[in-house]
């Protein structure tokens, strides 16, 4: 007899292939998404109508998108966030100060997730959005929370994750990673120098939640390196995050 558990898992795991698909692709089509996928043309056929029945996928002549539905879920999730709700206000200023892009961040599964961006004037264009999924080692945000993690943890997620290289700045070692870390706690903030992308830096402050003992997150504001470069990168634009950081762990605190 067929495991039906597995089954059930199975299916699954094609859906939300078929969702993530979708999300790259902005629309598509039935033979499209099976090329994309892998799979017969009926089964994702079958898929997609059930998605739509529930609301998750708008037909529009053959061709199908994701709809708003998915807003209302991730939306909800972030508004319970407190941090998110603290450090709105702070990163829009941040990027109206620096003209780059300002955000806030937080771990999720090991991973870096974007629940706030904002675009100041001269931000250039990058691969972020809300909800965005990074690795925590190449990004200034994502050491900023790791430094606050206890060890454990971080050795818990290296060992899930790795450290895969991005550019040839990126840190790969397992020793290496742990002295940036020392350094950041005995600092207060981190950097990106070319990291994860070449031609951009960044700079993050952690941000935690003192009464509690946790990490709530990091404020982060990236730029190209045309722009943040010298004192400005590494003195002054350090000092505007940790400033901000340090407000909003004192509402968090104090709340």
């Amino acid at each position: 007899m067929p495991d039906s558990k597995t089954n059930s898992i199975r299916a699954v795991e094609r859906t939300f292939e078929l969702l993530e698909a979708l999300h790259q692709k902005g629309t598509a089509g039935v033979t499209e998404l099976a090329n994309e996928v892998g799979v017969a043309k009926s089964t994702v056929h079958s898929h997609l109508m059930t998605l739509k029945q529930m609301g998750y996928v708008l037909n529009n002549h053959g061709e199908y998108q994701l709809s708003y539905r998915f807003l209302m879920l991730g939306g909800a999730r972030r508004d319970s966030n407190p941090f998110f709700r603290m450090s709105k206000e702070h990163v829009d200023e941040l990027a109206e100060e620096t003209g780059d892009i300002a955000a806030a961040t937080t771990e999720e599964d090991g991973e870096n997730v974007y629940l706030y961006v904002s675009n100041g004037k001269h931000a250039v264009k990058m691969d972020i959005q809300l909800g965005t999924r990074l690795p925590l080692h190449c990004l200034a945000s994502g050491k900023a929370i790791l430094s606050m993690l206890p060890d454990a943890r971080v050795e818990q997620i290296v060992d899930e994750k790795g450290l895969p290289p991005r550019t040839s700045n990126t840190i790969t070692g397992h020793d290496r990673l742990f002295e940036e870390l020392e350094k950041i706690r005995s600092r207060g903030f981190a950097f990106d120098n070319e990291e994860r992308i070449e031609g951009m830096r960044a700079v993050a402050a952690p941000v935690r939640n003192e009464s509690k003992d946790t990490v709530l997150g990091a404020i982060v504001v990236s730029g190209s390196t045309n722009r943040v470069k010298g004192d400005y990168f590494r003195e002054e634009l350090p000092e505007l995050v940790t400033r901000r950081a340090r407000e909003i762990e004192i509402n968090a605190t104090y709340s």
